[in-house]
């Protein structure tokens, strides 16, 4: 499940914009356990303040989400071979 933060970053002035945002992503890949961390926005304030958009996808532990789609697939294949067994007799 992708969820999207909005965070403020401000910059010392020895930091670049790049140095901060890979700070950034790093504090929120250890934050949130996550390795999926994408920065979609960058809104400027000033030389050393910003807003930061990042989407984060959060994995259900053991592929739960996976294996539940899987089955809910193999149930609807089964009712529409149901479904058209009966209507070709």
């Amino acid at each position: 499940m992708i969820k999207q933060y909005f965070t403020e970053l401000k910059l010392d002035d020895e930091v670049t914009l790049s140095e901060g945002l890979q700070q950034l992503v790093e504090e929120a890949e250890s934050a949130f356990r996550s390795e999926f961390i994408e920065v979609t926005h960058i809104v400027k304030h000033d030389d050393q303040h910003y807003t930061v958009v990042v989407n984060i996808d959060f994995d259900l532990e053991d592929g739960d989400e996976e294996e539940g789609e899987e089955e809910e697939e193999e149930e609807e294949e089964e009712e529409e071979g149901e479904g058209g067994s009966k209507k070709e007799e």
